[in-house]
């Protein structure tokens, strides 16, 4: 089960580097996305699809995701260091 992180502004899903460096995308990965301990935070306008896609070609499924949402002020995710990617 994945986690989808938002607030008033964005949202990101919560995905494992070990994840993501197994479906080969990590050089797909924008800078609009975080990382922290070892868990990418996937920013939903354009790197959330290419997990998606990416998850779903393999596993053949979509990834089942839960979704928290901030209602008091910015998520905790944009206090995270930006992604390396692309």
């Amino acid at each position: 089960m994945y986690k989808f992180y938002s607030d008033s502004g964005h949202g990101w899903l919560a995905v494992p580097m070990d994840e993501i460096n197994k479906l080969g995308i990590a050089n797909k990965i924008s800078r609009c996305s975080y990382l922290n301990e070892g868990v990418a935070y996937l920013e939903e306008d354009c790197d959330f699809a290419i997990f998606y896609d990416a998850f779903s070609k393999v596993h053949k499924a979509p990834p089942q995701i839960e979704a928290f949402r901030s209602v008091n002020g910015n998520s905790h995710v944009r206090n995270y260091a930006r992604f390396p990617g692309a």
